[in-house]
């Protein structure tokens, strides 16, 4: 109960029963190497001699990297001497953690539920320096959906590099792993500090164009990455994303020349996206209707389009349009 398990239970009121029990009956770190490094009883640990010795599947230094109860990474230092192995781990289905991983918490449960160690820091810095492996896949992903930047930099001191493969997906660097993900989260410190220790991504400034970072693509197309090359579609969900959309008065001008053109499902998408039915002068309907596409002057009428509106120059409707062409009598009909 004092320690995260990543098994869904994790939460504070665990953390405060163990706090209690210990109150209750501190006798128990006297009993168990294991309950010793949970609690950091150090005076205990001086006197264990087996820290390898897994009870439910963790060593003794799991048990110290995992607690929350309270500092425990003077407890660290003396399992380590005794022998620990600081890549002791445990498997969760496919996925290892290891103590380093507990050293950083967090995770899908957020860091309230599931928080770094107290002394994050140097309990990590304690494991690197004796030999953890600094490409954690784990712990790097139980760190990346908060942004922040301290686990990330740490590994890279300590040897991260552009080599590693993603344990879960060895295809993949461990950087570029990092690198998607970031552009996705709109984390762009991250992101440029990963470009920076050599992650690539084929389609990055494609990724950071959709992703609503426009700069960070010109940065990233800036240092040799792959200019996007987006079909239209996805470039106005780039726009979007980049709170770039074209102004109203943009918007009801290309509705109008969609409906000039007969542009039926595009005049349908713009005014999805907001286009005014009546915005231009004239407007989509005088359009359509002068230049005979039935299916178009079908569609604005069922979506609104006013067949009275008067355009600025004639002062006529697109009823009156259609008269004066004298050939529209079928468009005729759908105005009335």
């Amino acid at each position: 109960m004092a320690c995260l398990h990543y098994d869904g239970q994790d939460d504070p009121a665990r953390r405060q029963a163990a706090k209690r029990i210990l109150a209750e009956n501190p006798q128990l770190t006297r009993e168990s190497p294991h309950a010793a490094a949970a609690a950091g009883d150090l005076e205990a640990l001086r006197y264990v001699t087996d820290v390898t010795t897994p009870y439910e599947g963790w060593t003794p230094i799991l048990y110290a990297c995992y607690s929350r109860v309270g500092p425990t990474r003077e407890a660290v230092r003396i399992l380590l001497e005794k022998g620990a192995d600081p890549n002791s781990s445990f498997f969760l289905g496919e996925n290892r953690f290891t103590a380093l991983t507990g050293a950083f918490g967090e995770g899908e449960q957020g860091p309230v539920r599931q928080p770094p160690h107290p002394e994050c820091e140097g309990l990590a810095r304690l494991l690197l320096e004796s030999g953890a492996d600094p490409n954690d896949g784990q712990a790097l992903y139980n760190t990346l959906l908060e942004g922040g930047d301290a686990c990330l930099q740490l590994l890279l001191l300590y040897g991260l590099n552009a080599e590693h493969r993603c344990s879960w997906d060895p295809e993949m660097g461990m950087l570029d792993y990092l690198l998607q993900h970031a552009i996705r989260l709109g984390q762009v410190k991250r992101a440029t500090l990963l470009v920076e220790h050599g992650a690539y991504l084929d389609d990055a400034v494609e990724r950071a164009m959709l992703a609503g970072q426009p700069d960070l693509a010109r940065w990233l197309q800036e240092r040799g990455f792959l200019p996007a090359d987006l079909p239209s579609s996805e470039l106005l969900i780039a726009a979007a994303m980049a709170g770039q959309m074209p102004d109203q008065g943009r918007l009801n001008q290309a509705l109008a020349e969609a409906a000039a053109r007969g542009q039926t499902t595009a005049v349908h998408i713009l005014a999805a996206l907001g286009a005014e039915l009546d915005g231009a002068d004239p407007t989509a309907l005088h359009l359509a209707v002068w230049h005979g596409h039935e299916e178009t002057v079908k569609l604005l009428v069922s979506l609104g389009a006013d067949p009275q509106k008067a355009d600025a120059s004639h002062g006529s409707s697109p009823l009156e349009w259609a008269l004066y062409r004298g050939d529209r009598e079928r468009i005729i009909g759908l105005l009335l």
